[in-house]
C-alpha cells in the first residue's frame, strides 16, 4: 500500500524546549517516525510533504484551504491514503473542511495529532499514528478519519465530520453521540462500533474555499442566560445557533424573540446546532414560529465548518445545511 506521510506542525511535530515551551522545528516532524520505529518499525511511507509547519492555534482559513489544496495535488501521484499530521487545537475545523471537500469516496485521508510532544512519555502520538496506518491497511476505508487514543483508553477512529470540541482543560477527543466509527480491542483488534451509523448521499462535493463573503457571513452563536442578541449587520448571511444540552434556547424572552423575527424579516436564516431528535421541551415549539431551524445531529463545528463552504459555493443554504454530505448531515 502506497501512503504519503503530510506534515502540518502542530504538538505532534513538536518538542519541549529548554524555556518550558513546546514549539515546532524543521527536524522536529521526523521524530515522531523515529519514535515509531523503535515501537513499531518502519512505518513504511512512500513519500512526505510538508505544506506548512506551524502550531494549529494559528491556524485560519488560508492555511485550511493551503492544506486541502496540497491533499488535491497530492491525490494526482496515486497514493492508496494519506495521513496528516495535525495540532489538536483546531483538529475538528480542518477534519470537518477536508471531509467536505472530498467526500466519502475518496482515497483514505486520517488526520493524527497528539495531547504531548513525542519525545514525552505520556504522548498519545505514537499510539494514534500506529492505530492510523493499521486502519488504513487493514480496514481499506475510504473518506476522511481522525485516529486519536483519550487518556486510559484504547485508540479510536472518528469520521472527520463527528468530532466535538474538546472540553475544557481536557485531552479527550470525542464524536457526537458517541458515534465513532471503532475502535482496537484489548487484543489488538478493531471493532466497529454498533452505534455508529452513516448517511447517504448523492456523492457531493465542495470547492474547499472559503470567501471573503462568507467569512464574513456567518454570526456563530453560542447561548447563555447574560447573552445581548447583537444585530447582524448588512454583511451577515446566515446565524448559526448552538444550543444547550438539551436541544433547546430561550424562545421566550420578548427581546430575543424580536430578535429572531428581525433575522426573519431580513431572510436571514438562523440555523441550530447541536440537537438531536428526541424527546422535545415546551420551548421548542416555538421554533417554526421564529424561524428557527434545527440541524439534527450534525457537530458544531462541522455545522460551522460546512456553512462556510456552502455559502462560498453560493449552494442554497437552507436546503443543503440539511442534506446529507460526507457520508453526515
Amino acid at each position: 500500500m502506497r501512503l504519503l506521510c503530510m506534515f502540518t506542525g502542530g504538538t505532534i511535530g513538536s518538542r519541549l524546549f529548554g524555556d518550558g515551551y513546546i514549539g515546532t522545528t524543521k527536524d522536529a516532524p521526523y521524530l515522531l517516525l523515529e519514535h515509531y520505529a523503535k515501537q513499531h518499525g518502519d512505518a513504511g511511507f512512500a513519500e512526505f510533504a510538508e505544506p506548512y509547519c506551524m502550531l494549529s492555534e494559528n491556524n485560519t482559513a488560508k492555511t485550511v484551504e493551503t492544506l486541502i489544496q496540497a491533499i488535491r495535488a497530492q491525490m494526482q501521484v496515486g497514493y492508496d491514503g494519506i495521513v496528516v499530521t495535525h495540532g489538536t487545537d483546531t483538529l475538528q475545523y480542518s477534519a470537518a473542511a477536508i471531509a467536505y471537500t472530498f467526500g466519502k469516496n475518496s482515497i483514505p485521508i486520517v488526520l493524527v495529532s497528539a495531547n504531548k510532544p513525542v519525545e514525552d512519555a505520556m504522548s498519545n502520538g505514537i499510539d494514534n499514528l500506529h492505530a492510523a496506518l493499521r486502519f488504513l491497511r487493514e480496514e481499506q476505508p475510504h473518506g476522511t478519519w481522525v485516529a486519536y487514543r483519550n487518556p486510559n483508553e484504547l485508540p479510536k477512529i472518528h469520521r472527520a465530520t463527528r468530532l466535538l470540541e474538546h472540553p475544557a482543560c481536557s485531552e479527550r477527543l470525542e464524536s457526537m453521540q458517541n458515534q465513532y466509527y471503532g475502535s482496537y480491542t484489548d487484543t489488538d483488534e478493531f471493532q466497529k462500533n454498533a452505534k455508529y451509523r452513516e448517511q447517504a448521499d448523492a456523492q457531493n462535493v465542495l470547492s474547499g474555499t472559503f470567501t471573503q463573503e462568507a467569512l464574513d457571513g456567518v454570526l456563530w452563536m453560542q447561548p447563555q442566560p447574560f447573552l445581548q442578541y447583537p444585530k447582524p449587520d448588512e454583511r451577515v448571511r446566515a446565524v448559526l445557533l448552538s444550543c444547550y444540552h438539551s436541544g433547546t434556547v430561550n424562545t421566550q424572552d420578548a427581546r430575543i424573540r424580536q430578535w429572531y423575527c428581525d433575522a426573519q424579516n431580513r431572510q436571514i436564516p438562523v440555523l441550530l446546532c447541536g440537537i438531536t431528535k428526541t424527546d422535545a421541551y415546551e420551548s421548542t415549539k416555538a421554533y417554526a414560529k421564529l424561524g428557527i431551524t434545527p440541524l439534527y445531529d450534525i457537530a458544531p463545528i462541522a455545522a460551522y465548518v460546512k456553512l462556510l463552504m456552502l455559502i462560498s459555493d453560493h449552494r442554497d443554504v437552507r436546503t443543503q445545511m440539511r442534506a446529507p454530505l460526507a457520508g453526515d448531515q
